[in-house]
């Protein structure tokens, strides 16, 4: 893993940690959960997915940290 993909990734484990997403026991930066949702850095490259009851999002390597967040906020948002 290259240092901007590691820095990429721990921006969004801090954008998450800040929003409420809680760390996995066993892998607290690289899966994190909220409302059935759950984010997680996939390989040692930089993928990451976010899924949830019935629908995953695959992030390939050089996704902006920005739409990660993005999606991963929007996914734990209430319809109005």
């Amino acid at each position: 893993m290259t240092e901007t993909t590691e820095n990429d990734w721990l921006l969004v484990t801090e954008a998450l940690e800040e929003d409420g997403w809680i760390g996995d026991d066993d892998n607290p930066l690289q899966i994190l959960r909220k409302n059935g949702a759950v984010w997680a850095v996939i390989n040692d490259s930089g993928e990451a997915g976010l899924s949830g009851d019935r629908w995953t999002i695959e992030f390939p390597t050089g996704t902006p940290t920005a739409v990660i967040i993005a999606a991963c906020l929007a996914s734990t948002e209430t319809p109005a």
